[in-house]
Formats: structure tokens, C-alpha cells, sequence
């Protein structure tokens, strides 16, 4: 008999994040990574119960809270918020709006304060308009 996989479901515009999450779920057994949905599709697919759906915190297309709150009944998989490692409201919020919980995404932290620190550097002097002048 073959053996039945279960689905992690991602709903996310971030490579990032869909790149650590296919490398996580290669190394599990009996475990596959399906490409991004939107809800929409979520909503409309027959997900089985033994999957789990990721919702990123930061997408763009409808509030992450509000997407907890459309699958909430609808699917019976777990569902989790992936959010950034210093909100501490995400997982309280989540858990009302329908969640199973979140996962905190220490890469996301991680990628934005590499950008930001690439593009101080990038720029002349120090950045404060007070500290270029000339008296």
C-alpha cells in the first residue's frame, strides 16, 4: 500500500520564507510542500485533515487575521501565523481568530535587518541632515 503523504500549504509572496520552508520540509518523511495559494483557492480545495496551512503574517493580499477567520470551520487542518519573533499579540489574536498558533520566523528579522543595514551603508555620511550641514 502506498504510503499516504500529508501537505503543508503556504499562503505567501516571500521567497524567503517559501525557500526555509521547502528546505525544512525536505528532510521530513511522509511530509510535501505544495506551491503557494491564495485563500481563495484554500477555501475552494478539499484539503485533508492531516495537513497544516502556514499563513504569512506579511502578505499582502488580505489581513492574516481575517484569513484565520475564513478557514476557521472550513478546513479541518492546523493553522498556523507565521510571524515575525517580536510580536507578542500575533499568537493571542491567532488563536481567536481561529489559529492553531504561530511560528515566529527568526529569517524574516534576520533578511530585513541585513537590508536595511546594506542600504546605510550605501548612503553618504551619516544620514542626518543636521550632521552634513556646514556652519
Amino acid at each position: 500500500m502506498p504510503e499516504i503523504k500529508k501537505s503543508i500549504r503556504i499562503v505567501t509572496s516571500d521567497e524567503a520564507l517559501l525557500a526555509s520552508v521547502r528546505a525544512a520540509v525536505s528532510g521530513l518523511k511522509g511530509w510535501t510542500l505544495e506551491e503557494p495559494l491564495s485563500i481563495e483557492a484554500l477555501l475552494k480545495a478539499s484539503v485533508p485533515s492531516g495537513d497544516v496551512i502556514l499563513l504569512d503574517a506579511w502578505q499582502r493580499s488580505e489581513n492574516v487575521y481575517e484569513s484565520c477567520r475564513r478557514l476557521a470551520g472550513k478546513t479541518k487542518c492546523r493553522t498556523y501565523v507565521v510571524t515575525d519573533p517580536d510580536n507578542a499579540l500575533a499568537e493571542p489574536i491567532a488563536l481567536f481568530c481561529g489559529a492553531t498558533g504561530t511560528l515566529r520566523d527568526e529569517s524574516r528579522v534576520r533578511s530585513v535587518m541585513r537590508k536595511a543595514l546594506k542600504a546605510a551603508a550605501t548612503r553618504r555620511g551619516s544620514g542626518c541632515r543636521w550632521a552634513t550641514r556646514r556652519r
